[in-house]
């Protein structure tokens, strides 16, 4: 334990022994004492130091000797002394320096061991009763009175006295029994994990709802989350983020068994070999990142997020003693996900990412709280990729392994279709990947000239013809402002289309919605009255209900037009920074700037959500 651990420790106790310590903090108290071999022996020591009432000094005396010592001759002694003064002749108490004297006394009287905070009790009064008589004799020398009973008050004193400390005594022996159990059943098993970080966890140990504290050290045997999300960090290496609820069994430095519930596991080169057993399933690591749901009708989902895992199907507890070899082995690499069955067959399932809380998110989550700016964004990112109805989610973070793609994290459609810089294969149509909103992020930079663009080919989800809201973050620091934002769309029908028209049209510094299913165009182009965004980040979201467009920026609605759209959609492919219209050339009309996130909603959200992205997106 380190210093500031020790004197948490400390206060806890304190607040024990008097009597104001709080349940919740009674039960991180034991859990601490549970886990901890050092602070149970701590434990052990300020609490007889507690009550034997020494202010500096460890106890290095049993409660056996400390009870003899007790009860002395020099007990009796001392209390039948005070019955031979005479009642005009007592003097003040004089506390002489309490724990010094008495150690001064023990080694003048050659005291073999150093005293018990009892002996030392009765070796202060040993001292007082000392003094007491040089000053009587001092300064009354000729007086000597002496009783032929002892008063009841003095009997009272002597058995009450001698009763407190038989109680203390006793109190003394049964904590160390205690404590010594206690320290027995701490050592029986080794630590497998300790836990590193945690949000709004609640755990279940010995049949009771406990918190545990961070450093909180996790022994062999089960664990179970009901409630919040935790970081564990395994003696071997691996780190595993728990989503209640789940429960565990920790075998070893290396392995766990899964019993139920979402668990991911981040593994470094040095903690390979890692393994998570299922009821059906053994799952080996080779350097990876990868996620392990299990349910109670013994289905086990496994989605690899990177590397590569070895895939064990059909293992069970009961497999521990045949030869690994015997089972079927595969492998699974990054994007790869796989459903072990009751009868032990193998399904390929899509890679659902966004179900397993990783790393990355929950260290988001933690830094978030702690005031971070862009991780309080990176926090809401990944809350909003669960949502069903966003269809199409492109972050605008640079994928280092594929930079030449624009990935789509939406968990409905992940996988399913992604965003290819550029056009044709023509290196000057990429947009340039530069800094974001935060240092840590990156975003995308337009430019017109080089007509770049983002292209994604067509697909059912993205072909959206009902209620939609597109919302984006851009910077247009040029002089040369604007262009198309996003569209999808044949020539003659537009599912939906969004630009900022600065040098575009009739109606510079507006942003235009469109939406028809002819040629109509004067009647589908719907035209905010906002003014030209500022050369900094602006947050910016259209609605349609189809009736009524609303029109945001920066998170609060500043105009609404009526327009009613009806029709089938249309297959069209989704383009970012540009427009296809096949009859006419559009290229002069491609955006110019910055584009720092995407989001496609196949609903209307509400003003209170529009403004919760903004204010957690904002930089």
């Amino acid at each position: 334990m380190n210093d500031f651990e020790r004197e948490k420790l400390y206060a806890l106790l304190l607040k024990l022994m008097e009597g104001a310590i709080e349940n919740d903090e009674k039960k991180i108290l034991d859990s601490i004492l549970v886990s901890d071999f050092e602070a149970a022996k701590l434990y052990n020591e300020f609490i007889v130091t507690y009550l034997g009432m020494m202010k500096r000094e460890r106890i290095n005396t049993n409660c056996k000797k400390a009870l003899n010592t007790i009860l002395q001759e020099s007990l009796w002694s001392s209390l039948a002394e005070s019955e031979t003064r005479p009642e005009q002749m007592a003097v003040q108490d004089k506390m002489l320096a309490e724990d010094d004297k008495a150690i001064e006394y023990y080694e003048n009287h050659n005291v073999e061991s150093y005293p018990s905070p009892l002996t030392t009790i009765v070796a202060r009064d040993q001292l007082e009763r000392e003094q007491q008589q040089i000053e009587i004799i001092e300064t009354k020398p000729s007086i000597s009175v002496k009783r032929s009973k002892l008063s009841f008050e003095s009997v009272y004193k002597v058995f009450g006295a001698i009763a407190a400390l038989i109680a203390v005594a006793l109190i003394l022996n049964m904590l160390n029994n205690i404590i010594n159990t206690r320290l027995q059943s701490v050592s029986k098993e080794p630590v497998i994990a300790s836990i590193i970080d945690q949000i709004d966890s609640q755990w279940y140990f010995d049949s009771e709802t406990v918190k545990l504290e961070n450093g909180y050290k996790v022994r062999r045997g089960p664990v179970k989350l009901i409630s919040g999300t935790a970081k564990l960090k395994m003696t071997g290496g691996a780190v595993l983020i728990l989503q209640a609820p789940v429960e565990i069994n920790l075998e070893a430095s290396n392995e766990i068994f899964l019993k139920r519930g979402r668990i991911s596991a981040n593994v470094s080169a040095e903690a390979a070999g890692f393994t998570v057993c299922t009821s059906n399933s053994r799952i080996i690591d080779l350097g990876t990142e990868f996620g392990v749901n299990a349910e109670d009708n013994a289905l086990t989902d496994i989605c690899v997020l990177k590397g590569k895992v070895a895939l064990i199907p059909g293992w069970s507890a009961d497999s521990a003693n045949i030869d690994e070899k015997s089972f079927k082995r595969m492998s699974l690499v990054k994007g790869q996900a796989r459903r072990i069955s009751g009868n032990n067959s193998v399904d390929v399932i899509s890679l659902n990412q966004s179900s397993f809380v990783s790393l990355r998110e929950f260290d988001s989550r933690i830094k978030a709280q702690q005031g971070d700016q862009y991780n309080r964004w990176l926090a809401l990112s990944y809350k909003l990729r669960r949502d069903p109805d966003l269809v199409a989610y492109f972050t605008f973070e640079k994928d280092d392994d594929r930079d030449d793609i624009l990935v789509n994290y939406a968990s409905s459609t992940m996988g399913k279709f992604d965003g290819q810089l550029g056009e044709d294969g023509i290196v000057e149509t990429k947009p340039t990947w530069t800094i974001g909103r935060w240092p840590e992020k990156t975003a995308l930079q337009f430019e017109r000239n080089h007509k770049q663009l983002v292209k994604v080919d067509a697909k059912d989800e993205l072909l959206i013809a009902g209620p939609v809201t597109l919302s984006f973050w851009i910077k247009c620091p040029y002089s040369i402002k604007g262009g198309q934002l996003v569209s999808c769309r044949t020539s003659l029908k537009i599912n939906y289309q969004f630009t900022y028209a600065n040098d575009l049209s009739s109606l510079p510094n507006a942003f235009h919605f469109f939406r028809y299913g002819s040629e109509t165009i004067t009647k589908g182009s719907i035209c905010s009255s906002m003014s030209i965004p500022e050369p900094h980040w602006q947050h910016i979201v259209v609605t349609h209900d189809n009736h009524t467009v609303k029109f945001y920026r920066n998170g609060i609605l500043f105009d609404t037009k009526q327009h009613e759209f009806s029709i089938e959609p249309v297959l069209g492919d989704l383009f970012i920074g540009a427009a296809k219209n096949f009859r006419e050339d559009m290229s002069s009309r491609r955006f110019n700037g910055i584009m720092d996130e995407l989001m496609i909603f196949k609903r209307e959200l509400t003003p209170v959500e529009i403004n919760y992205i903004y204010e957690k997106g904002t930089p």
